[in-house]
């Protein structure tokens, strides 16, 4: 799940991760179209709530269709517009950007994401 305001680096961070799993797939935003399929051997979704404003519109999303997926790995812009339909576990990404820095707070929730994130090394990235 990510969060950071317009230009905080949501889409530069998808982008990077995405091809650094070995997808050759182009990263853009999907504002407009609201859901990107990335090809890789397993499936990658890419999803922008910005336009979102209501729990109805993101009801018809479906989104129990993609957080279901046992391989998927999917990031979600936005995501604090998602309310009641928050998966019961995941990564939070947090971006922020000022005049002189970005940083990257990275947390979990759930004890399967809370044991991953235990595991690895990364906690804060400052200076992106």
């Amino acid at each position: 799940m990510l969060h950071g305001g317009l230009g905080s680096g949501k889409t530069t961070l998808v982008s990077e991760i995405v091809h650094s799993i070995g997808s050759s797939s182009p990263v853009s935003s999907p504002t407009f179209t609201l859901i990107h399929h990335y090809d890789h051997a397993f499936p990658i979704y890419h999803m922008d709530l910005y336009r979102m404003d209501t729990v109805d519109a993101i009801h018809y999303l479906d989104l129990d269709t993609y957080f279901n997926q046992q391989d998927a790995l999917i990031f979600v812009e936005w995501a604090d517009r998602l309310g009641p339909f928050y998966p019961k576990e995941y990564f939070k990404i947090e971006l922020t950007l000022t005049s002189k820095k970005r940083t990257c707070l990275i947390t979990a929730k759930g004890t399967t994401y809370q044991s991953r994130l235990k595991k690895s090394s990364l906690r804060t990235i400052k200076n992106l």
